[in-house]
């Protein structure tokens, strides 16, 4: 298993309390909309608000797409930002 955060462009971001708000999907696309908790290595960084242990927010500016790798593979996968 590979540890997500050895991905750079995950830096700055805690999975484990993070929330996927969406999935949708094609032939070609798996496109994630994601609410996740950001560190201060994020640079969408803010000090939590009143009432809330972390910073929330969208780690990637809009939706993130997955495009199916040459060869059928999704671990060959490219990062795409939608919208």
């Amino acid at each position: 298993m590979i540890d997500y955060k050895s991905f750079p462009g995950l830096a700055g971001v805690f999975l484990e309390d993070s929330y996927v708000l969406g999935i949708s999907e094609s032939s070609e696309l798996l496109v994630f909309h994601l609410d996740a908790v950001l560190t201060p290595e994020h640079s969408a960084y803010h000090s939590p608000r009143p009432g809330e242990h972390y910073c929330e927010g969208d780690p990637f500016g809009g939706p993130v797409a997955m495009r199916l790798g040459v060869g059928g593979s999704w671990s060959t996968v490219e990062r795409t930002r939608l919208g």
